[in-house]
């Protein structure tokens, strides 16, 4: 954004133009949801512009993404969802394959188990073998787990999980964060709160460098913490969230 300011006169050729108009949406949207000084309102009015402006775009799909992104990190995930939904009813097939895990990723959100199930069954079981593919099909384990959580198919997810954690990498810090996440809200729904605290300090502290499994992670701790008697460490909970994450919907949610 700061060397897009620079030029005084905006390109006029077409293309030129389209990309330019594209990097400086692009670049208000990630300063928006990473903390920079653009609020969602702004930045949003500048991805709308854009696809106002060119709607038959060949940057479409990535517009898509990055407004469903920023529905996201508002918390409107209804309107994520219509989104992401365009993704996954794609003709192109690698377009096709990441929609339908972003849109796995918002049912979840929106507490649509079985529809979250659905979506990341689609996933596992499809044919594409890219790297990008084998690395959502690995992603999506945890979160298959973690629609069955919500659909109160408790012990099946903690048997899946635990054998991810038993087979992968734990150097693969996103997969593991959301195995434990995972484990946390199963111990949760069976009323296990010292499991649970267990389970989200895994995260906390050995797998925290995703940073919405971090501040989901942190959040339950801040829940779960007073129910132990542990206030200190409660507050310590809530000022990592919001200090680390205070744009994040997990900050917002604690404060609501």
């Amino acid at each position: 954004l700061a060397e897009l300011a620079k030029i005084s006169s905006p390109p006029t050729e077409r293309l030129t133009a389209e990309e330019f108009e594209y990097l400086r949406a692009f670049g208000s949207a990630m300063s928006s949801m990473r903390g920079g000084k653009l609020s969602a309102t702004d930045a949003g009015a500048a991805v709308l512009a854009f696809t106002k402006k060119f709607p038959e775009s060949y940057h479409s799909f990535e517009i898509v993404e990055i407004l469903g992104s920023m529905y996201t990190d508002i918390g409107r995930y209804d309107l994520a969802r219509q989104e992401f939904e365009k993704l996954a009813n794609s003709s192109v097939p690698d377009i096709q394959f990441r929609g339908q895990f972003l849109l796995g990723e918002t049912l979840l959100r929106l507490g649509d188990g079985p529809g979250a199930e659905t979506s990341f069954q689609n996933i596992i079981s499809s044919s594409q073998n890219s790297a990008e593919a084998l690395r959502l099909k690995t992603l999506a384990q945890p979160l298959l787990a973690k629609s069955l959580v919500l659909s109160k198919n408790v012990k099946e997810a903690r048997e899946r999980v635990e054998q991810i954690i038993l087979n992968e990498n734990p150097e693969n810090q996103i997969l593991f964060a959301n195995c434990y996440n995972v484990l946390g809200l199963c111990d949760l729904a069976e009323g296990n709160l010292k499991a649970a605290a267990l389970n989200f300090l895994h995260t906390d502290l050995l797998f925290n460098s995703s940073p919405d499994s971090h501040a989901e992670a942190l959040y339950y701790l801040t829940t779960i913490w007073p129910q132990l008697q542990k206030n200190d460490l409660a507050f310590d909970a809530r000022e990592s969230l919001q200090s680390l994450y205070r744009n994040s919907i997990w900050a917002q949610k604690l404060n609501k």
